[in-house]
């Protein structure tokens, strides 16, 4: 296995750059989550947001409960009235996307509350949370949302790459929302994307264009992927960005849903995994086996300090397709019923 080297100990380098250089894939960096929670907050955030006083109550609940959630802060809009109210929004992951819901509320203490409710309410519960004081309306699935790390508090990349990117698409009249870290700032610009609940990484503007036209490419999934929200984070997300992009290239545009990633056969962070999906009105299913490997081991490095230090490694990964099969879950006709109904 190969471990990649730092730069020169003379050298300051950021991040994201120094990454690119390497020609690291971001496969299998991304998020796996059940929820998604973003809370309105006046930047400049502190690292990590979720210390700040307003998260901190909220994040607590949510990091001890059953299901996968993650707390985001997102900047207010620069361009809108300021307002005094108070707002949660909760994306939750769905088969076919994500249903999603906006709390709003005059005091603080109220969010907490609310925090706490969502963390004990089970998976499609959030219809039913009711707290004193909060206001709650449910958010369009349909519509395409940017969520755009821009938190220079916690890497200098997202903080100028980001920022940059963020400026752009809102000229284009693009749905963009400025956030706090994502994780993965060495591939910056980093976003994700809802409903699909996709992440992608080293983001253009081309690209963010086409992700909010839900127009991504084949090309797209294999070099900018990070991970899908509804594989565990490694090979699994290897594994499913690679039959994603396998049926765009077959079918561009197809309504592909997947329904499960599992280990078939696992060594560590290497092994076999199983793919299972199909289209969207479940008339035909498909089952693909792909074989995930490390390939080498990336220094992700601390920006602009000399020799890059300190820095951690975290394995790239390698995939293969081993085998495919599909069948069709459409009803077969009885050719001698018919025959029977002929006269």
């Amino acid at each position: 296995m190969v471990h990649l080297d730092l730069p020169l100990a003379t050298e300051q380098r950021p991040c994201a750059d120094w990454t690119a250089q390497l020609g690291v894939r971001p496969w299998g960096t991304g998020l796996f989550l059940d929820r998604l929670v973003l809370v309105d907050l006046g930047e400049p955030w502190p690292k990590p947001a979720v210390s700040s006083a307003l998260l901190a109550p909220i994040a607590a609940p949510l990091a001890h409960c059953s299901v996968r959630s993650r707390v985001v802060a997102v900047a207010p809009d620069r361009f809108s009235t300021p307002h005094a109210e108070f707002t949660i929004e909760v994306h939750e992951r769905t088969a076919k996307g994500s249903t999603s819901f906006r709390w709003t509320a005059n005091e603080p203490t109220t969010l907490h509350g609310l925090a706490a409710a969502i963390g004990s309410c089970e998976i499609g519960e959030l219809d039913a949370v009711v707290v004193a004081g909060a206001q709650r309306e449910t958010v369009n699935p349909d519509i395409t949302e940017l969520l755009l790390c821009t938190q220079g508090t916690h890497d200098l990349c997202c903080g100028t790459l980001g920022e940059n990117l963020a400026a752009s698409l809102t000229a284009d009249g693009v749905r963009v929302r400025r956030v706090s870290h994502l994780g993965g700032h060495r591939f910056a610009p980093t976003l994700f994307a809802l409903p699909s609940g996709r992440m992608w990484a080293q983001v253009d503007r081309d690209l963010a264009q086409r992700i909010a036209a839900n127009e991504e490419t084949a090309d797209d999934l294999t070099t900018h992927c990070r991970g899908w929200w509804g594989a565990s984070t490694g090979a699994a997300q290897v594994a499913e960005i690679m039959v994603r992009s396998l049926v765009e290239s077959a079918q561009p545009g197809s309504r592909f849903v997947v329904d499960r990633v599992e280990p078939e056969n696992r060594d560590g962070e290497s092994g076999l995994i199983r793919v299972v999906g199909g289209s969207s009105d479940r008339h035909d299913r498909h089952e693909w086996i792909v074989r995930v490997e490390v390939e080498r081991m990336v220094p992700t490095i601390s920006c602009d300090t000399p020799g890059g230090l300190p820095t951690k490694y975290s394995a790239e990964y390698r995939a293969e397709l081993v085998s495919s099969s599909s069948h069709s879950t459409e009803p077969k006709s009885d050719p001698h019923r018919q025959g029977a109904n002929s006269d």
